[in-house]
């Protein structure tokens, strides 16, 4: 992930995947878009969320309705600490089996 340089966003808003998964949107989205693109060409047989998706929307999860949550619960905990300001230093590839998700190869950019 040398070919990236740390770069700064900020996570600005709570939405939501089809009311069942809330997420945290980043600003700019366009970075983690590439960074996604750079990662399915070094890893072509592996494609983002096993390619259950045309598009993938870069996001933080941070809540589901399996696991009871609501988007009014999830967005009165959120409410007094959004925008959450951040800095990009690199990835963690993470791994979906059939146990859960794991943390993968770890990535660092540029400089980092």
């Amino acid at each position: 992930m040398r070919r990236f340089a740390p770069f700064d966003f900020e996570l600005t808003h709570l939405a939501e995947f089809d009311g069942e998964v809330f997420y945290l949107a980043p600003d700019p989205a366009e970075p983690f878009a590439a960074i996604t693109q750079a990662l399915w060409e070094r890893f072509p047989d592996h494609p983002p969320f096993g390619g259950r998706f045309e598009t993938v929307v870069p996001h933080l999860t941070v809540a589901g309705v399996p696991f009871g949550a609501t988007r009014e619960r999830v967005e009165a905990l959120l409410a007094s600490d959004l925008p959450i300001a951040a800095t990009a230093r690199g990835v963690a590839v993470m791994i979906e089996d059939e146990d859960g998700w794991t943390i993968g190869p770890e990535l660092a950019f540029r400089g980092s």
